[in-house]
């Protein structure tokens, strides 16, 4: 790019959630690539993209989609776990990344009209380092002892399917959901689905808008 003549760069994280060993991670190597090319370019983040009306709305879709797969006779004893790639540390350096979680989680329950869901983490790493909870594994095995019939589990970190995130939230939460004797569902990852891919144009499209009405 910089060879190319470009001016000005655009930053877009394909995670909704901004973390510190994430997104925060990965724009500062496309800083330490500037500095070493010696280029001076500015770079625009586009952050905080979680509550976007039509990123939210794709996940709602598929969250209703999955609720219906279940059987007529589970839907009214069905938590909704919404899930997320673990962070290391304690809450309290991770507010940022838990809020985000948590406001994507609320609105994509209200636009699917779901009433009864949690938040869990996943693929923590290994002690004695924290990460954050709690774990979703243990989260199914409560749901299962306070009387629950069915979980269905929807990645919020993820929007896209990878190895881990495909082994973590159908292979491994089904494992425990039918050790437990819950019905199991997960929602389909967005990839490049229509709509996901068109509220994407419209988000950094807007961003960039107002990126140059504050320059001008």
């Amino acid at each position: 790019m910089v060879a190319d003549g470009v001016t000005k760069l655009y930053a877009f994280p394909t995670s909704p959630l901004y973390s510190r060993t994430g997104t925060a991670a990965y724009y500062q190597s496309v800083r330490k690539a500037l500095e070493a090319s010696g280029a001076n370019i500015p770079v625009v983040e586009i952050n905080h993209w979680h509550r976007y009306p039509g990123i939210a709305e794709a996940i709602s879709l598929r969250l209703r989609t999955a609720l219906q797969w279940l059987s007529m006779e589970n839907r009214s004893e069905t938590t909704v776990l919404f899930t997320a790639h673990s962070q290391p540390g304690v809450p309290k350096v991770n507010n940022e990344f838990i809020q985000a979680f948590t406001e994507l989680a609320e609105e994509v329950a209200l636009r699917a009209d779901c009433k009864k869901w949690m938040i869990a983490y996943r693929s923590a790493g290994p002690t004695p380092q924290k990460w954050l909870g709690p774990d979703v594994l243990a989260m199914i095995e409560k749901v299962a002892e306070s009387g629950g019939k069915a979980v269905v589990v929807c990645d919020l970190l993820s929007l896209t399917e990878n190895v881990e995130a495909i082994f973590d939230c159908r292979i491994h939460c089904r494992m425990k959901a039918e050790a437990w004797g819950l019905e199991f569902v997960s929602t389909e990852f967005l990839n490049d689905s229509a709509d996901y891919m068109d509220a994407l144009v419209e988000l950094i499209h807007g961003r960039m808008e107002q990126s140059e009405e504050r320059k001008s």
